[in-house]
């Protein structure tokens, strides 16, 4: 049962092809961006990216490939 007045979160990212799971955003210095952590599987990260995505477009961009 929903509270009055209560919007579900919508989702800010979408799932790639190869991944299975985004974690622990950051909003940057600016609030114009988040950054989180793209992981093509749901345990161990030696193998994810570090992603932005600007919050006016929608585009992201790999910042670091290999790291968490």
């Amino acid at each position: 049962m929903l509270c009055r007045g209560f919007q579900p979160p919508n989702p800010l990212t979408k799932l790639g092809p190869c991944e299975a799971t985004h974690r622990w955003p950051q909003v940057l210095p600016g609030g114009a961006a988040v950054l989180f952590t793209a992981s093509p599987t749901a345990t161990g990260h030696d193998n994810s990216n570090i992603e932005a995505i600007s919050l006016k477009t929608g585009q992201v961009e790999i910042v670091q490939r290999g790291g968490y």
